[in-house]
């Protein structure tokens, strides 16, 4: 019984620790993203902070969202914020599996949520 019981907890930690990746990919459109979204000076953002009509781009678990954006150069930073609501309210920024960048370029922003849970992101570049 011990036995049993050993080698399913060393199961259980290997796919704890495991280093899954995004299984879907979601790619937006210009036309998919918040109304919020757009530049000022030279910064873009997906959406504004929380409230005043924001709408954050829903971010599920084990998914990868390629976004598109009008810098017309590749963005020197990516910023990554989550929130558990829509609207943004109680916003971090997030770092880890939470927002791995896969792939940035001219033309579009990639990022993934390598962990089980959903989230609303907020992606501001520079």
């Amino acid at each position: 019984m011990t036995r049993v019981l050993l080698s399913l907890l060393a199961a259980l930690s290997l796919v704890a620790c495991s280093t899954a990746s995004a299984g879907e990919m979601i790619t937006l459109q210009t036309a998919d993203l918040p109304a919020t979204a757009g530049m000022s000076g030279e910064v873009w953002q997906t959406s504004n902070w929380s409230g005043g009509g924001a709408s954050w781009i829903r971010y599920p678990g084990h998914t990868a969202v390629s976004i598109p954006h009008p810098l017309g150069r590749t963005p020197a930073s990516v910023l990554i914020y989550l929130s558990f609501d829509v609207s943004g309210v109680g916003a971090a920024i997030a770092s880890g599996d939470l927002s791995h960048i896969d792939s940035v370029t001219a033309e579009r922003v990639t990022v993934s949520n390598n962990t089980s849970e959903d989230f609303f992101l907020r992606v501001v570049l520079q």
